[in-house]
């Protein structure tokens, strides 16, 4: 009867592999506005400079995301 504990504790592991994967990833949507703001304000720079027109500089474009989870957000107030 030795294959019944081995069975337990084969499917303890398997438990234990599966859940490890549930949970918080540690990304939060402050790193993660930022990050995709300065992104998208790249790859706009760079497409307009190969589509031959002015080059903008990416921090003149002001750009900003807004991440959410669940819920929507309400909308944000343009700055002036």
């Amino acid at each position: 009867m030795r294959s019944r504990p081995a069975a337990a504790l084969a499917a303890g592991a398997i438990l234990a592999l599966a859940l490890s994967g549930c949970g918080s990833t540690g990304i939060t949507a402050a790193p993660l506005e930022a990050s995709l703001s300065s992104t998208f304000a790249n790859l706009y720079a760079l497409q307009q400079a190969e589509q031959g027109n002015p080059h903008p500089p990416a921090r003149s474009l002001h750009s900003h995301t807004g991440c959410q989870k669940g819920a929507p957000a309400p909308p944000r107030r343009a700055r002036t």
